[in-house]
């Protein structure tokens, strides 16, 4: 028997709103299926595209003579990590970090004309023009220890050094009046 408009309505508006809340349920949950499908495919991707470029560049080193082909067969290639550790000749080695904040610190003390280390607070108007040279001093640096590293870092901080020694340490231990800072 047909059923009355009424009660057709109802049921149907019944349907839509289970349907809606079904659709609902389904829409929280699949976002996090959808993220870890894409990540577990692009880290799959990602590995294989890595693996590939290794087998290629193998091959090609192995074609050109450059590496012997003795490492294994294609069919049976291992995956290799060569880990190495920084290069520690000394204990008390020069890195550009301390490179650059001497030769910056260096150029900041001696344009700023001191008669005591009390001045350094005095003269903060032109403070940041000093600062600007003076990390432009010790970018130079840093650039002229890069050219043969080791020897031209250890140069180089030499220098550096000897300066600080020369126009800051050594007149303030002397007793002398004034800083002559060139």
């Amino acid at each position: 028997m047909a059923q009355s408009t009424p009660e057709y309505l109802k049921e149907t508006a019944a349907n839509i709103v289970h349907s809606a809340v079904e659709v609902g349920k389904d829409a929280l949950h699949s976002p996090v299926e959808v993220g870890k499908d894409a990540l577990q495919s692009t880290v799959e991707v990602g590995k294989g595209t890595l693996s590939n470029l290794t087998h290629m560049s193998r091959d090609f080193l192995v074609n050109k003579g450059y590496l012997s082909g003795e490492g294994g067969s294609q069919g049976s290639r291992q995956n290799i990590a060569i880990v190495q550790s920084g290069n520690k000749s000394s204990l008390y080695g020069f890195d550009y970090f301390s490179i650059f904040f001497g030769a910056t610190g260096y150029y900041v003390v001696s344009s700023m004309n001191l008669k005591s280390y009390s001045d350094i607070t005095a003269d903060y108007q032109s403070m940041p023009t000093h600062l600007m040279w003076g990390a432009g001093f010790g970018l130079a640096a840093c650039c002229g220890a890069c050219i043969y590293p080791p020897y031209t870092k250890w140069l180089v901080a030499t220098l550096v050094g000897y300066k600080i020694w020369a126009d800051i340490v050594r007149p303030k231990l002397k007793g002398d009046d004034e800083l002559h800072l060139s």
